[in-house]
């Protein structure tokens, strides 16, 4: 009898294996993948062309993604600290990484990257932005801190400029950062003389935990206020845009492009995933697509018609709008070995 109960229980877990070794959405057949060699927490994915660019703990990992739904792992290189988000420029990796600063890596060599130098901030480096030779920091109590790179393997700190609360994130656009700060404040500052930053106006009424910026407007993720939209023609005037869209707690916000659309991919985690035609010049935004995850989500990133959203339990959906532009499709659901909690993609 006890044997006859072992091999039932051998069974069930062989059941129970094969079930999740794929996964099904409607009529297609997506796969289940488990991301070789990832190591602790997944805060930051950045995707480049043909790779995606993984921070796992305090790794970073490039897998060649040209079939995104079999990524193949080319190499990992160890960092200093836990990765909270990156910037890629060619082959050269930024990452901030938490109470150790901003480290610089090199994945020139695709098979053996090289770690080129280490900067340390003042408190806690949570986001970043690049601007050709410049990376500006979001360093939480440190503020904003812009960093030279012209020689990699000896980064400069040129300029600081303290904020009133803790900075959390960082949007560049036309040489002003938009920075989001504790409380959901929002402060512009103008980078235009990166070695003199000043501070253009701070709003306290946008409620927003990260913004993005395209063209005259700026859109902000604002928890459970939603979505909201703003003219920032004359940046010293915020002026709040009204739309038609019904939201419900945006935590996110991506902006996508393809050959004639611009797209705002909104992680709504009341909803799901949603598809927003932003195009220049329309009056009225209107949505494309929704797709409604199973889990929670943690973040989202997408710059062209794929999409990436990373969750608490340790998967990555790659989702992808129609041609017709009428629904969200799921391409792949990868399973890593540590929690998604950050996306970010060029």
């Amino acid at each position: 009898m006890k044997f006859r109960n072992s091999v039932f229980r051998l069974i069930i877990v062989a059941v129970l294996l094969l079930s999740f070794s794929q996964v099904v959405t409607g009529q297609q057949s997506v796969n289940l993948q488990k991301i070789a060699g990832s190591s602790g927490a997944i805060n930051a994915l950045h995707h480049l062309e043909n790779h995606l660019y993984v921070g796992a703990g305090a790794q970073i990992m490039r897998l060649d993604v040209t079939d995104p739904s079999s990524p193949i792992l080319e190499s990992t290189v160890s960092l200093d600290d836990q990765v909270r988000a990156m910037a890629v420029t060619g082959n050269i990796v930024y990452a901030a990484i938490g109470f150790s600063g901003l480290q610089i890596v090199d994945f020139s060599n695709r098979t053996s990257p090289i770690l080129r130098s280490l900067i340390d901030t003042p408190d806690f480096a949570t986001d970043l932005a690049v601007d050709d030779e410049r990376i500006y920091v979001a360093d939480r109590f440190g503020g904003l801190r812009i960093i030279y790179v012209t020689d990699l393997d000896n980064p400069i700190e040129v300029a600081a400029i303290s904020l009133s609360k803790k900075a959390t994130s960082i949007e560049l656009a036309n040489q002003l950062l938009y920075v989001t700060v504790a409380d959901e404040d929002l402060t512009i500052i103008d980078v235009r003389q990166p070695i003199r930053p000043q501070i253009v106006i701070r709003f306290d009424d946008v409620n927003a935990k990260r913004v993005r910026v395209v063209g005259n407007r700026l859109y902000a993720a604002a928890g459970k206020e939603g979505l909201k939209v703003f003219d920032i023609t004359i940046p010293e005037v915020l002026t709040e845009v009204p739309h038609n869209l019904v939201t419900g707690e945006v935590a996110d916000i991506s902006i996508g492009r393809t050959s004639f659309h611009t797209f705002a991919y909104v992680m709504d985690l009341e909803f799901g995933v949603r598809a927003i035609l932003i195009d220049e010049g329309i009056d009225q935004f209107k949505e494309f697509g929704l797709y409604e995850t199973s889990e929670q989500m943690r973040a989202i990133g997408g710059v062209t018609d794929d999409i990436f959203v990373s969750n608490g339990k340790s998967t990555i959906d790659i989702l992808k709008i129609d041609p017709d532009f009428k629904n969200i499709k799921r391409l792949a659901h990868w399973y890593t070995l540590g929690s998604a909690y950050d996306i970010e993609v060029l």
